[in-house]
């Protein structure tokens, strides 16, 4: 029996089609992401924007890189997502298969949400997603942990939905790799976001996400590589006000 445990720190649901259809808020319904069956496979929307994620990489298609890489499809459909990405039962039988003991957890389609430009809306779809996480890390809690969504556009919006999400037991949370057009993360309207991400009420660290509305930020030192930001690890005047390390390890670095 072995002396470790296996973490998995970025693993993956695939939203399942109903997830917000059953728990957005009631205003926004009509709204919400929904999936419209195409030629080429299933595709979200949101409030009548067309996302990028495909379910050929979004899920469908869990294996194929190895058996039949040229065989891959950007489009594909639901029903062939394996149920781990969706089921927890399934998930944990899952880990099991691949000697994974514990599992931080995060989205799949709610990267492309950053690009949905309604403020309210953005943040009533990652509360119902963020709902539905901690109910699917819930069912084993010492296995499964999630990384919730947040929207930055209102500072004080973003520090409720990390205490609530901590109190579910989320590891920590994801939040826009930049900020809107006109902002930067070293500016002190954010000081209360860091402050929260180290705070003992608040399990977990605020990790990165993408950009907000696709917009690509100025700094020569932040570049786009293929549809990914990356921001130099040294660089933490990004995440700290002044580019000193007011907060500590409570703020974590920029991913896809």
């Amino acid at each position: 029996m072995s002396s470790y445990r296996v973490i998995s720190s970025d693993s993956d649901v695939v939203e399942p089609p109903d997830l917000w259809k059953t728990r957005i808020e009631s205003r926004f319904r009509g709204r919400e992401p929904n999936i419209v069956s195409e030629e080429d496979g299933d595709w979200w929307y949101c409030d009548g924007l067309k996302l990028a994620t495909g379910f050929g990489f979004g899920g469908a298609q869990a294996g194929k890189r190895f058996d039949d890489p040229m065989g891959m499809t950007v489009g594909d459909t639901f029903e062939n997502v394996r149920p781990g990405g969706y089921i927890p039962d399934e998930h944990l039988k899952d880990m099991d298969i691949d000697g994974v003991d514990v599992d931080i957890i995060y989205p799949t389609l709610g990267l492309q949400f950053y690009n949905v430009p309604d403020s309210e809306l953005l943040s009533a779809v990652f509360r119902a997603y963020n709902d539905w996480l901690g109910e699917f890390c819930g069912t084993a809690p010492k296995r499964m942990s999630g990384i919730a969504m947040l929207n930055v556009d209102d500072v004080q919006d973003a520090v409720s939905e990390l205490k609530r999400c901590s109190k579910m037991g989320f590891a920590g949370a994801m939040i826009t790799v930049y900020p809107p057009v006109g902002k930067r993360y070293d500016q002190p309207e954010y000081e209360p976001l860091w402050a929260a991400a180290r705070g003992d009420e608040v399990s977990g660290v605020a990790g990165g996400g993408r950009l907000r509305g696709g917009h690509i930020p100025q700094p020569a030192h932040i570049k786009l590589v293929a549809g990914y930001t990356t921001i130099p690890a040294h660089d933490t005047s990004v995440y700290k006000p002044g580019g000193e390390d007011t907060f500590g390890a409570g703020v974590a670095g920029a991913g896809g």
